[in-house]
């Protein structure tokens, strides 16, 4: 069965909470992770091991 693919807005404090169950789900695969932070979102990204990481303008068209 395929993984699915996880994208995550917001990389605060509480996202650990979200990223940690599902780096434990084995069904799950962390895809990107984006924030208004672009700094904030490739830390998170790369702790993750996220492929992608956005800054939340890059996404939003805004």
């Amino acid at each position: 069965m395929a993984k699915l693919k996880i994208g995550v807005v917001g990389a605060g404090s509480i996202s650990d909470m979200y990223l940690q169950s599902y780096e434990k789900n084995e069904r799950a695969e962390i895809d990107a992770i984006c924030d208004l932070n672009e700094e904030r979102a490739k830390e998170k990204a790369q702790t993750y091991k996220a492929t992608k990481y956005y800054a939340i303008t890059e996404i939003s068209g805004n």
